[in-house]
């Protein structure tokens, strides 16, 4: 019995020594806590702050403009285009050093200054002409004139014929989607809005669905796929063809999902549905047009 006691009172002892160290732990993470919360409130506040400034400075702004230019480029560029540019990189930045000297900008300051007071200048006839040509800088101006146009008939020499015609050749490859929906949509017949109602604007109602400032649906859950068919025919899509609704269903279902609205390059990538085709599909905005008719907010970076 005695030693069944003893036992019994190790395991206490066992215990109360766990007990200690667990409560010793919880008041020194207690401790940590309490030091850290006003290092951690003013990092935040801090970071606030300079998320202020630069919100204020514009660089958000600056930034959806950037990936808005971004987007173009890699939209409308080949892999022909980025090999050229590879290959021509560094012959055009020795160019743009050149022409950034302080003394060609100085230059060309001095042109635009020109240019600007041009109306208050004396038209100069053919006497006018012969006596400017005496004077130095005129006689310079003429000779380095001269010399560009010289420099530009050697260079025409190398050009191409061939090349010429391969690059108009992509050129026009790249652009014909656009340019064939930019026609269909010129040559369609105008197609009627709902009665009494304009596009989908700043406090427009469609289908008794109110419309935010920018154009959007203001409650996504009252979206419907008739609803869509009204917003396509408001903003001129005369239907919704299938890639139409692959595109609008997966930007909706995203946006469920996620809760913040996809862009284009986000569109393509999850629909399926290739960059060119979205824009001759919805031939202006593609990403808010998606938005619109999938009854989702604008998406971040659209301007």
């Amino acid at each position: 019995m005695e030693s069944q006691n003893n036992s019994t009172e190790a395991r206490l002892e066992r215990l109360e020594e766990r007990l200690d160290r667990l409560l010793a732990a919880q008041e020194a993470q207690q401790e940590f806590l309490e030091e850290m919360s006003p290092i951690a409130k003013a990092v935040m506040e801090a970071g606030t702050e300079k998320l202020a400034a630069a919100e204020e400075v514009g660089w958000f702004r600056f930034g959806n403009g950037a990936a808005e230019v971004a987007e173009a480029v890699v939209t409308h560029t080949s892999e022909d285009d980025l090999a050229q540019l590879k290959d021509g990189i560094v012959p055009i930045l020795e160019t743009v050093r050149q022409m950034t000297q302080p003394e060609v900008l100085k230059m060309l300051d001095e042109v635009a200054a020109v240019l600007h007071r041009a109306d208050e200048l004396e038209p100069v006839g053919a006497f006018g002409l012969a006596g400017a040509s005496q004077d130095a800088d005129v006689q310079r101006g003429i000779a380095v004139m001269i010399e560009i146009l010289r420099e530009i008939g050697r260079g025409s020499k190398g050009l191409k014929p061939k090349g010429r015609r391969g690059r108009r050749r992509g050129l026009e490859q790249r652009m014909a989607p656009r340019r064939a929906a930019e026609a269909a949509t010129t040559q369609r017949a105008p197609v009627a809005p709902p009665a009494g109602k304009a596009e989908p604007l700043a406090g427009e109602t469609v289908l008794g669905v109110l419309f935010d400032a920018g154009g959007f649906v203001e409650d996504p859950t009252q979206w419907t796929e008739e609803l869509a068919v009204e917003i396509a025919r408001c903003i001129g899509l005369e239907q919704l063809e299938e890639d139409h609704w692959i595109a609008i269903r997966w930007a909706r279902a995203s946006y469920l999902e996620h809760g913040k609205s996809p862009n284009i390059r986000a569109i393509t990538k999850g629909s399926g549905v290739p960059t060119k085709r979205l824009y001759a599909l919805f031939t202006k905005a593609p990403g808010k047009a998606t938005a619109r008719c999938a009854g989702i907010p604008k998406p971040a970076g659209c301007i």
